[in-house]
């Protein structure tokens, strides 16, 4: 028997799917019926702002074997495309290539590499045999983010749909292929901060970007200045420092879990998403703003609409502030910590220095200061 499907649409005036699309194809000869619900049906959120020149990406529901999840599609262009599901156990692909939704190191849900072809093309999303159709128009225009195929990848797409919540056009490269003057004053004040305390030496987790590249020079130059050994003869008060991407700094938090190092683990400003401070590690992450005040709480309530707040990140908070004209965070950095019952030696926990916030980016727990404002200021002899 030949195989029949059956297709209902409603177009929004972009073109885009909203509010349905049910599809329906079955095969006499395997026994196979695949059925999906796509994006718009009952409990979708809102549409996604008007896309701004440039292109957008795809931000979509999907329901699929009675079960629903957010799929994102960045950076929607032809070619290689990181697709990330807010679920276990899906696969996703076009055509008959369909490869698994993965855990990556560091950063939620799961994720997958799809290469789209160009023109419209049918996006399939696979759970337990059963599988959920969306409609994507890949766009040649949109910016390629060679970085989203890397490890950098998870990181680069929370930035674009930061940009994507303002109705932006999507940032023209990934945010490891820079440093930035904000980076820079936190990763010097952090280091200030653990010389004050007397730690003896660090151990420097670095990565392969430029961003990490500049973030090593920059932490073993201040380091020198103040006498801070870096990944010199171990000491069992030595602290661990992340300058790389998100899965480097799982698999320092791993290392901790199994060889402590008694002054921690301090985190780059890059590395403050939700799955890496709820780690029950003792794990610091130096920021210079609040994730739970004003505008950082107004970012979480955009992704809120769109059940993304697990993509919440320093990069597509700062991505979606530029968006909205807004401008970048200039508070003095301090460092922050979940709060999980842990001590952290030689940190005055009194000096919280504000409000200690609940939810936010942390899943079912709270971020809180643990420093004073950090000072980059040179001293005497230094």
């Amino acid at each position: 028997m030949a195989a029949h499907s059956g297709l209902r649409r409603v177009l929004s005036r972009t073109g885009r799917v909203t509010i349905g699309l049910v599809a329906v194809v079955a095969a006499a000869a395997t026994g196979v019926v695949v059925t999906g619900v796509f994006a718009g049906g009952v409990g979708a959120g809102p549409p996604m702002p008007p896309q701004a020149a440039g292109g957008q990406p795809v931000v979509e529901r999907v329901s699929v074997d009675g079960r629903a999840a957010q799929v994102v599609v960045v950076p929607h262009r032809p070619g290689p495309n990181l697709v990330w599901v807010d679920g276990e156990g899906y696969r996703v692909g076009v055509g008959d290539t369909l490869v698994a939704a993965e855990r990556r190191a560091g950063a939620p849900g799961a994720w997958a590499l799809v290469d789209l072809p160009a023109g419209p093309t049918t996006l399939w999303v696979e759970h337990s045999g059963r599988r959920a159709a969306l409609d994507v128009h890949p766009d040649a225009a949109v910016p390629a983010l060679p970085a989203i195929t890397t490890a950098a990848g998870p990181e680069c797409l929370s930035a674009v749909v930061g940009a994507a919540l303002a109705g932006a056009a999507p940032p023209s490269r990934c945010p490891n292929q820079a440093l930035t003057a904000a980076d820079r004053i936190a990763l010097r004040g952090m280091l200030r901060s653990i010389a004050d305390r007397g730690v003896p030496g660090i151990r420097l987790v670095g990565g392969n970007s430029p961003r990490a590249d500049a973030a090593e020079r920059l932490v073993r130059r201040e380091a020198a200045r103040l006498n801070l050994p870096v990944d010199a003869e171990p000491q069992p008060l030595d602290a661990r420092v992340v300058v790389g991407d998100w899965s480097a700094a799982e698999r320092a938090l791993a290392t901790q879990a199994r060889r402590p190092a008694r002054s921690g683990v301090y985190l780059a400003p890059w590395l403050g998403n939700g799955t890496l401070l709820g780690y029950s590690s003792g794990a610091v992450v130096v920021l210079n703003y609040d994730t739970t005040a004003e505008p950082a709480a107004e970012y979480i309530a955009e992704l809120d609409k769109y059940a993304l707040r697990k993509l919440a990140s320093p990069a597509g908070f700062t991505t979606w502030l530029a968006a909205t004209g807004r401008p970048a965070p200039a508070g003095p950095p301090r460092l922050y910590a979940a709060l999980a019952g842990f001590s952290l030696m030689g940190v005055d926990l009194s000096h919280r220095g504000g409000a200690i916030g609940t939810g936010g980016w942390v899943p079912n727990g709270r971020l809180t200061t643990v420093s004073k404002p950090l000072t980059t200021e040179r001293r005497a002899g230094e």
